[in-house]
């Protein structure tokens, strides 16, 4: 690992995903910027060459110049636009029936100068695979600037650039909403950069097709395997030149007036109209009660929760909608709120009224004694007739007495967009801590400092001799720090090591990081059950693995046993009807994955979340369990062996077990001892979003089990939140009281780039590269306050001796013009090291 710290960031570009518009009828050309307006520096002002808004059609009409293949099965045609009332836009459809690629094209005036593509495009609940796009000038599959795919898996957009496909993480996309696109293309350059709703996604991304130079068409298609699709388009503009930057929305804090449009789902302002609902509603009680004057509303909705029940939700109050909601539209809710006699919590949800429960929004809420004006928006990722959706509130996570007044819950359709609302967040309070030890002066701090001088650090000693071995007085001594012994380490994606996007530039950047940033890695999916036998894989692990080794970089194994079908090996499965089989079938891959991977991880994860997931404990017996420890140590004596399990530093969000299940996991580490199968360590997963644990609170945890296990290691840390202040303060304080704990011996992030994190929010960088406060953070600890350098000079008996955080050091020692540098580890029982030179002392 390399120090390097504190060096600037340069921005990468982004690997992203290209949309393109649709193109109808010709336009007169038109002026975008009127004579003598100022156009941004280095932006070309833009003349409109194209466009169409399809309102000249009649509904039902096929619009002129549209190109469909033969070959294909589908059609293009005017409709009424969803959502805008009296507009049109154009529909075009893959049937269900068709095995062909549909494609939609149309010419365009040629452009080789920059130009600007600008469209709004919608996609429809029905569509099954990825809508495809691209610019070009050849056909058919142009493939020129590059393309964007609408995956309904995910709802992300994903991006081609040179033959790589990269998933955008934060270019979520809700079936039914309009987007608006916008498209700066430079032919010349064969780059282009890429807004959506006025965010800038891409910047400067190359083209997929390096050789194109002249563009003049626009191709919308739907793969062969799409069992159908359905898609709109509308608003399409093309600009040679470039547009002004885009203006931000107009966004509605929760103080201002409601923007005119707005269409009450449910009752407004009605405490009455909320049921208690839940399957332990008698641990709840409402009742309506008159407001405190001076407040907007004349009445309000008192709730109490009297007792925990085993959910959050199963005790709630329900408002049920009133009007038709469409999917994608915009549903934006206020209320007030305070808690009697202290803090209270809930969360305010919109979802479907039955199964499967799909939840548009939902949002906790910390409540204090004060009142509180709280604001919402989401999007409608469903249609619902009126009484199919519900406004809720949960009241289940303590008991408490909380207030509600004012609720209003508003539907936008189209009109505005769930982000021109200002949301109230659940750290946005800022008078409230976010969470109990973040002062400044918690008790806590001291005892951690303290403990981390302890146990963190070692003494060092040098001893300078001359060549007949008497000492060395006033000889410079240099102790420069090169590795830590502890473990920081991250999840290391495949993909960018190894896989389709090892050539792009954020990837090269990424590699960059690992080495720079860390000393252990584990491989994010490819060494688990149901990934390492599919093709290629192993050969991409066994690359990956070399790499790491190269660089210095140690490996956990990650992991041996995951009890769920669908994250095993197949021949798991095919087993699960025979028990004696499916026993002789995991011990064989126990035996044969650690041997086979013998010297390579210094650790494993040998069993993954056995509490919540045991399938294969409920056919052969949850003893079985301690024989694949048995037979892990013993394939690779070498390795330690790790449990590894969620939920236990940080509390669960919605269910009631923690305890319950933090007592599960001591029983199985103490039964593996009884056994004659201790596991040496605990992997705790701590994916937080906003149950952040107290620092001191995590103490205790740890040091529970620091008395049934050796080691202690924080496997998969993210910190899932929206508030970058409160998140890198968090990682600060996690970090340091973990750290601070002797029988912790490291912490993983489970990633590190937004550009490459399941949830899009990783601790460390954000897409674009530049460092987050978690990061600096992260950066602080790590490559400076635990980073030991020293200089001084050896007494007049030659020695010099500092205390140094354990790890890797070079010593450097200089007696006039001769040097000598050495190597050395500092563990925690300290180090001596003896250096001679050849020089004579001074006289």
């Amino acid at each position: 690992m390399q120090r390097a710290m504190h060096i600037g960031i340069s921005k990468i570009l982004i690997v992203v995903l290209l949309v393109v518009g649709w193109l109808g009828g010709s336009i007169p050309p038109e002026k975008i910027l009127a004579s003598g307006a100022v156009q941004p520096e280095g932006r070309t002002a833009a003349v409109q060459v194209f466009g169409e808004d399809f309102e000249s059609y009649a509904a039902g009409a096929v619009p002129a110049n549209w190109v469909l293949p033969a070959a294909a099965n589908g059609y293009a045609q005017v409709v009424d636009k969803t959502g805008f009332s009296g507009e049109k836009a154009l529909k075009l459809v893959k049937h269900e029936d068709s095995s062909a690629f549909t494609e939609f094209m149309r010419v365009f005036p040629a452009q080789t100068q920059v130009f600007t593509v600008e469209y709004e495009f919608r996609l429809d609940t029905s569509t099954q695979k990825d809508l495809w796009a691209d610019v070009d000038n050849t056909q058919p599959f142009p493939y020129g600037l590059g393309l964007i795919a609408y995956k309904t898996a995910s709802s992300n957009m994903k991006s081609f650039q040179g033959g790589t496909l990269t998933e955008l993480p934060d270019s979520k996309l809700v079936a039914g909403a309009w987007y608006s696109v916008r498209l700066e293309i430079d032919p010349a350059a064969r780059s282009y950069d890429l807004y959506l709703d006025g965010r800038k996604l891409a910047d400067s991304f190359t083209f997929r097709n390096e050789t194109k130079s002249m563009l003049d068409r626009i191709t919308f298609w739907f793969d062969a395997a799409a069992a159908s699709g359905i898609a709109y388009i509308d608003d399409l503009r093309v600009y040679a030149g470039q547009l002004p930057q885009p203006e931000p929305l107009t966004v509605y804090e929760a103080t201002y007036e409601w923007p005119a449009g707005g269409i009450y789902i449910t009752s407004p302002s009605d405490p009455a109209s909320f049921t208690l609902m839940g399957d332990h509603m008698e641990m709840g009680q409402i009742s309506v009660v008159p407001a405190v004057y001076g407040l907007p509303f004349s009445s309000m909705l008192r709730a109490e929760t009297v007792e925990y029940p085993p959910t959050t939700y199963d005790t709630q109050v329900v408002l049920p909608s009133l009007t038709r909601i469409e999917q994608g539209d915009t549903l934006v809710v206020r209320f007030y709120v305070r808690s009697e006699g202290g803090s209270g919590r809930t969360q305010a949800l919109i979802e479907k009224n039955g199964n499967p429960y799909t939840k548009s929004l939902m949002q906790q809420v910390r409540v204090k004694e004060e009142w509180q004006l709280i604001q919402f928006s989401a999007r409608s990722l469903e249609s619902y007739e009126p009484g199919e959706a519900k406004f809720i509130f949960r009241l289940g996570y303590q008991p408490q007495i909380l207030y509600f007044g004012g609720v209003e819950v508003r539907n936008y359709g189209q009109a505005l967009k769930p982000e021109q609302f200002a949301n109230y967040g659940i750290y946005q309070d800022k008078s409230i801590p976010a969470y109990e030890g973040a002062e400044a002066d918690a008790a806590w701090r001291a005892d951690a400092a303290d403990r981390i001088e302890q146990y963190r650090k070692g003494a060092l000693q040098v001893a300078v001799t001359d060549g007949d071995g008497a000492p060395l007085a006033q000889a410079q001594v240099e102790v420069r720090m090169t590795k830590h012994a502890f473990s920081f380490g991250t999840s290391i994606n495949d993909d960018f090591l190894n896989g389709m996007a090892k050539d792009t530039a954020d990837a090269a950047r990424y590699r960059q990081e690992v080495e720079r940033l860390f000393n252990t890695a584990v491989i994010e999916n490819n060494m688990k059950g149901h990934r390492y036998g599919l093709a290629g894989k192993a050969e991409q692990v066994a690359k990956e693995l070399d790499w790491l080794d190269d660089i210095g970089i140690k490996v956990r194994g990650h992991n041996l046993i995951w009890q769920e079908w669908k994250w095993s090996p197949p021949s798991f499965e095919a087993a699960k009807n025979n028990p004696a089989l499916l026993r002789q079938t995991a011990r064989d891959y126990v035996t044969d994955t650690a041997t086979l991977f013998r010297g390579k991880v210094f650790e494993w994860d040998v069993i993954n979340e056995p509490i919540d997931h045991h399938v294969m404990e409920d056919i052969v017996g949850a003893e079985e369990k301690y024989e694949w420890i048995r037979l892990a140590r013993e394939a690779d004596p070498d390795a330690l062996v790790y449990i590894n399990e969620f939920d236990i530093l940080e509390e669960p969000i919605n269910i009631h077990n923690w305890e319950e299940k933090q007592d599960k996991m001591a029983a199985i580490l103490e039964e593996a001892s009884q056994r004659g199968t201790p596991v040496d360590g605990l992997g705790l997963q701590n994916h937080f979003r906003e149950n952040l644990t107290p620092p001191a609170q995590v103490y205790e945890i740890v040091d529970r089990y620091a008395q049934l296990v050796p080691f202690i290691k924080s496997t998969e840390l993210d910190i899932n939140i929206q508030d970058e202040e409160v998140q890198g303060r968090y990682m600060r304080d996690f970090m340091t009281v973990m750290f601070s704990h002797p029988q912790v011996d490291g912490i993983l992030v489970w990633g590190f780039w937004d550009g490459m994190h399941y949830a899009s929010n990783a601790p460390i960088f954000r897409k674009d590269w530049s460092l987050k406060p978690s990061g600096q953070a992260y950066m602080d600890l790590v490559f400076d306050q635990w980073w030991s350098d020293a200089d001084g000079w050896t007494d007049a008996s030659g020695a010099y001796e500092t205390r140094g955080f354990l790890g890797e050091y070079e010593i450097t020692v200089t007696v006039g013009n001769e040097t000598r540098t050495v190597n050395v580890s500092l563990p925690a029982e300290g180090a001596a090291v003896a250096i001679q030179l050849n020089a004579t002392p001074a006289p």
